[in-house]
């Protein structure tokens, strides 16, 4: 991950909440809350831990067909019957250039597709932060403002946007990814999306009214200057 925390260490800066999940945790997460953010585990794609330690001391953590097998390994293992993938370009990102990002993009999503999980990719830059914040906490409390407003204009949510358009379309729960974009809209402006992300956050053992008031429980530094 370079300089930048991973989705699961983001998570991890709200008080309580397990990202390592049994399967059965896992499952009855989604099936009481519509959704779950975990990590992998011993019973998931248990080899991706090893085969990375090997690639960390062979040099080939930049291997294209090895990035593409350690990325899908964890995706296919959970089941999946579709994947949209956010494959990152620029100056922030491993892939530095579009065509380096376009060769892994079209690695991952031919992969996948051959072993039968429909599977897309958008490419997005990677050159400047999504949110005007930098640290695991402040980064949730920034997603936290876009959902709580429904800022839509907000490059973090002009990202979840047209991600999530690609996810609606591609399930066929949509017509096309207009009228995806339109519902992912719709339910960040309403707050719907706040309301269930808390109600997952919750059930992974997060506090019960995180989304209410946010900053209340997110670690704050010991010091503070403008």
């Amino acid at each position: 991950l370079g300089h930048t925390g991973g989705t699961l260490d983001k998570l991890e800066a709200i008080p309580g909440v397990r990202v390592n999940l049994s399967p059965t945790e896992f499952e009855a997460v989604v099936r009481d809350t519509g959704c779950a953010i975990v990590s992998a585990t011993a019973d998931i794609a248990p080899a991706d831990k090893r085969l990375y330690a090997v690639r960390d001391v062979t040099a080939t953590v930049a291997s294209m067909d090895l990035i593409t097998a350690s990325i899908l390994s964890k995706k296919l293992a959970g089941g999946l019957d579709g994947l949209v993938l956010d494959v990152k370009v620029g100056s922030g990102a491993f892939m530095k250039d579009l065509t380096d990002a376009r060769a892994l993009a079209e690695a991952l999503v031919n992969t996948a597709n051959a072993a039968g999980c429909k599977t897309a990719a958008l490419i997005t830059d990677m050159s400047q932060p999504l949110a005007p914040a930098l640290g695991n906490a402040l980064e949730v409390a920034e997603v936290m403002q876009v959902l709580r407003s429904g800022d839509v204009s907000a490059p973090l949510a002009q990202a979840a946007v047209a991600l999530g358009a690609v996810v609606l379309a591609d399930a066929g729960l949509v017509d096309d990814e207009a009228a995806g974009a339109a519902q992912i809209t719709g339910v960040l402006r309403s707050g719907a999306a706040a309301e269930r992300f808390g109600k997952m956050i919750t059930a992974m053992g997060g506090p019960l009214h995180f989304v209410e008031d946010p900053l209340r429980f997110l670690p704050e530094a010991t010091v503070i200057r403008e």
